[in-house]
């Protein structure tokens, strides 16, 4: 375990994207020396490498070329180029090398045909803006991969200021799904739901910071309370008139949306029976209101 402590302090990155330029500035902020950067966009490359603090711009190289220059590689790439890079690696890559990806859905083994692979996977939603600040720091990130190469992404994890979690490969389908769900989807919600704004009449100038401001509150909310109690609106009340107009007026002008509203609603329920406050009368006729 100590040979490959040594060798993660020369790091390379392929692929210069934004988790991978985001990933160059706080390796570089703490103490790591970027040694290579390969992208398929070799200008992408040269204004990543631009923005590693703390030493002269890494060079910009051919992917065969990084195992030379870094012992420690991260593939920061979409999920359906891993394999290919990977492959294009194997024939120059040496048995003390750490191969890690970023992948939240792959596991280590599935695209790193090696003994030090890893998967790194920083649960975070990075920003398209360059930064310099070391966007890691109190971040969670989850580790999976072979047993010499935890320790080192432990190692670098918790020298970025990260939180480690693991977890186990046969789940980490189910672990991104969750995450999408809290992320992705939120900006679908957040999307939907301006589009009702804008149905309404509200001024399109006005619609994004209300509905910022509403969806932080709730999020506040959910930070300091359980979910029953961050709950509010009119299916928390058991505010059977109120959801029914709420499914006329979707019926009315976005019946496309109908199903969504339908199905959220249902979870919704659930939460609400949890709390055990709205009366068994209410449930009833909110659950008929709100089936397919």
């Amino acid at each position: 375990m100590a040979i490959l402590w040594r060798f993660t302090i020369n790091v390379g990155i392929v692929g210069a994207g934004r988790v991978g330029c985001a990933l160059a500035v706080a390796l570089g902020r703490c103490g790591y020396r970027i040694t290579g950067i390969s992208s398929r966009r070799r200008a992408s490359a040269q204004i990543c490498a631009g923005c590693v603090p703390g030493q002269a711009p890494p060079p910009v190289v051919e992917l065969s070329e990084l195992p030379v220059l870094a012992e420690t590689i991260f593939l920061a790439v979409p999920d359906d180029q891993l394999q290919a890079v990977s492959q294009s690696l194997q024939p120059v890559l040496q048995p003390h090398h750490v191969l890690i990806h970023l992948s939240g859905v792959l596991g280590a083994a599935e695209v790193i045909a090696h003994p030090n692979a890893l998967s790194f996977h920083p649960i975070k939603s990075f920003s398209r803006r360059k930064t310099q600040t070391n966007e890691f720091e109190g971040i969670f990130i989850t580790l999976e991969g072979t047993p010499t190469a935890l320790p080192v992404g432990r190692a670098i994890a918790q020298r970025l200021g990260a939180n480690v979690l693991y977890v186990d490969s046969a789940q980490k389908a189910v672990y991104h799904a969750a995450l999408c769900l809290a992320s992705n989807y939120l900006v679908t919600l957040f999307d939907l739901a301006r589009g009702l704004c804008h149905t309404s009449g509200l001024p399109e100038d006005v619609i994004p910071q209300l509905l910022f401001t509403l969806m932080s509150g709730t999020l506040e909310n959910l930070q300091r309370d359980p979910v029953e109690n961050a709950l509010t609106g009119p299916i928390a009340r058991g505010d059977v008139q109120t959801i029914r107009k709420h499914l006329d007026a979707l019926a009315a002008t976005t019946p496309d949306q109908l199903p969504i509203y339908k199905m959220l609603g249902r979870y919704t329920l659930d939460i609400v029976r949890r709390k055990q406050q709205v009366s068994l009368d209410r449930l009833i006729a909110l659950t008929d209101l709100l089936k397919d």
